[in-house]
C-alpha cells in the first residue's frame, strides 16, 4: 500500500515501511513530515527506511525530526536506516556525528536487495 503526500511517499512492504520525502527538508517543511511518519509509527513496522535521494536540503529541524523518529522506531523494536543522501546531507550528518547514530547506506537497492 503506498501513501503520497505532497512532502513525502511512504510504501509498506512486508513489514518494511518507506519513506521517501520530496523537496527540502526545513523548519516549514518538517512539522509535516513529522506528523506523516508518527501516523505510520503507529502500524508498527518491523523496520523503516528512509530514502532521502529526492531531498536537496535538511536544516536542523529536519535532522531533529530523523532523530525523532529514530526514537519512535526504537520504542516499537523497528530498526531504522537512512539511504539515497546527497554529498551535502551526507556531510552534514557525519560533521554532528550522525553517521554514527544511524545506519546509512548509499541507495534503497543497497538496503533491500531490489
Amino acid at each position: 500500500m503506498e501513501i503520497q503526500h505532497k512532502l513525502i511517499q511512504t510504501k509498506a512492504v512486508g513489514g518494511t515501511l518507506v519513506l521517501h520525502p520530496i523537496g527540502d527538508i526545513d523548519m516549514h517543511e518538517s512539522p509535516k513530515l513529522r506528523a506523516v511518519v508518527l501516523a505510520e509509527m503507529k502500524k508498527k513496522p518491523q523496520a523503516v527506511i528512509v530514502d532521502l535521494s529526492r531531498v536537496g536540503f535538511i536544516d536542523s529541524s529536519g535532522i531533529a525530526t530523523l532523530v525523532e523518529t529514530l526514537k519512535e522506531a526504537k520504542k516499537i523494536g523497528a530498526g531504522l536506516s537512512l539511504c539515497g543522501m546527497s554529498a551535502k546531507i551526507l556531510d552534514v550528518f557525519e560533521l554532528a556525528r550522525l553517521d554514527k547514530v544511524f545506519k546509512i547506506a548509499r541507495s534503497l537497492e543497497e538496503l533491500t536487495g531490489e
